[in-house]
This record gives structure tokens, C-alpha cells and sequence, in this order.
């Protein structure tokens, strides 16, 4: 089916469609990434070397670049304490940056280049396999 033109076409026009819809692209996806891998971590503490609350914190940690956080209570009362954040592997998103279509900091480029003698022998063997079908 996806050699039929038409097929092909209302396929294009729905993802079209959906990036429109959702506003996320590969541009969209690139620049999180770099956000995301320029993220401080401290700014997630104050000038005393303490954790911020939560509400204080800059955009991108609370919108999904913090894996997770440990939480201590003291008491029924106590609303509790983050004592640990933990953060993603920054690794992982320079590899997908560099993955990204636009960045391809890691395509391989390959260079095949034939000498005389070979590209002499194709040209034999197309002249001979046109004798042939006459």
C-alpha cells in the first residue's frame, strides 16, 4: 500500500495534520534537547547551598528533566523535605541531538569511487549485454 501515490499523499497530509495540531516537530524536539541539556543544576539551590522548593525552581526541571525526587517526613504534619533530586543522563541527550536530521553529527559519510579498470569492465559488459538481446 505504501507504494500507492495516494496512499503516500493522505499519509503526509495527516502527519502534516498532527504536527499542527500537537506544535511538536523535529525543530520543537531539537530545541528541548538543548534546553534541556543546558539545564544548571544549581539552580535548583539557593545561595546557602539549600534546595529550593519546588515552586521555585526554573521551568524545565519541573516540566520533565527531573527523573525523580526523594522525599523525608518527620511527622504526619510535615508537608517533608526533598533531601535527593535525581536528573537524567546528560550523555544521552547529546546523543540525541546529535542523532537529530539537521545535526548528523554521527551519519558516517562513505565514498566509493571506482577505477578506470572497473568503470572500463561495466561498460564492456553493458555493450556486450545489448549484443546479446539484439
Amino acid at each position: 500500500m505504501l507504494q500507492n501515490v495516494e496512499v503516500k499523499k493522505l499519509i503526509e497530509e495527516a502527519k502534516a495534520k498532527r504536527i499542527e495540531r500537537v506544535q511538536i516537530d523535529s525543530d520543537w524536539l531539537l530545541k528541548r534537547l538543548v534546553e534541556e541539556l543546558e539545564a544548571y543544576v544549581k539552580d535548583l539551590y539557593d545561595d546557602n547551598n539549600r534546595l529550593l522548593p519546588v515552586k521555585e525552581w526554573p521551568d524545565i526541571w519541573t516540566q520533565g528533566l527531573t527523573v525523580g525526587v526523594d522525599v523525608t517526613t518527620f511527622g504526619e504534619s510535615d508537608p517533608g523535605k526533598i533531601t535527593k533530586v535525581r536528573v537524567p543522563d546528560k550523555i544521552r541527550r547529546l546523543g540525541l541531538i546529535g542523532k537529530h536530521v539537521d545535526v548528523k553529527a554521527f551519519v558516517e559519510v562513505h565514498r566509493h569511487e571506482a577505477s578506470e579498470s572497473i568503470i572500463d569492465t561495466m561498460q564492456k559488459v553493458r555493450e556486450r549485454a545489448k549484443s546479446l538481446r539484439r
